[in-house]
């Protein structure tokens, strides 16, 4: 899936998901224009994680700490190597 769609699909900003991917631990592909492509199984486990984040986590992540996003990354991180 494009950037933008899989941003729009998480209901952040490209800018968000570019400084985040690693974090979070997705998987990337980048056609030779540079364009980049997530996958779409990676990008449900994470939305889904992201649903059991508490109120703690989405205030640090707010406040700019990535405490709380690496609290989704973990969790979406873990996930995703249960199901390899």
């Amino acid at each position: 899936m494009p950037i933008g769609k899989a941003a729009r699909y998480l209901g952040i900003s490209t800018t968000t998901l570019k400084r985040n991917t690693d974090l979070w631990g997705f998987t990337v592909y980048r056609t030779c224009g540079e364009r980049r492509y997530y996958l779409i199984s990676e990008l449900e486990l994470f939305r889904e994680d992201a649903r059991t984040l508490t109120a703690s986590d989405i205030e640090r992540a707010g406040k700019g700490g990535k405490n709380g996003l690496e609290t989704v990354g973990k969790k979406a991180g873990n996930r995703k190597r249960d199901r390899t």
